[in-house]
């Protein structure tokens, strides 16, 4: 097993950095937010400090805003055919948005101008 993870190293195919970088961009990708992207890259053993390097995508606020407005659209449309009262409506949309790793002060700033 050593072997092969050594050859692996030597061809460049354990790469943290490039490994950290591509799943970020997965990431931002499928919607998720700051938070929960760098919980699943500490989960997968990336150093912080590696984190902190790559992470420069992740500190775009206007970007992170835009990514949560379109998911909460995403949401909304899912919810369309229910008859969810407002109140519940937006409880929904908040544990949504958060559940998917963005801030409180975005969630509560996007929920509210709708």
């Amino acid at each position: 097993m050593n072997r092969v993870i050594e050859e692996s190293a030597k061809m460049n195919l354990l790469d943290d950095e490039k490994f950290a970088k591509n799943y970020i961009e997965e990431l931002i990708n499928r919607g998720q937010g700051r938070d929960k992207i760098i919980s699943s890259l500490q989960k997968r053993g990336i150093s912080k400090d590696m984190i902190d390097e790559n992470s420069q995508k992740l500190d775009d606020f206007d970007a992170e805003e835009k990514r949560a407005e379109e998911l909460m659209n995403k949401k909304l449309k899912l919810l369309a055919y229910k008859k969810v009262e407002p109140r519940k409506l937006k409880e929904k949309l908040i544990r949504h948005l958060i559940s998917k790793g963005f801030s409180s002060d975005i969630v509560f700033e996007i929920v509210d101008k709708r």
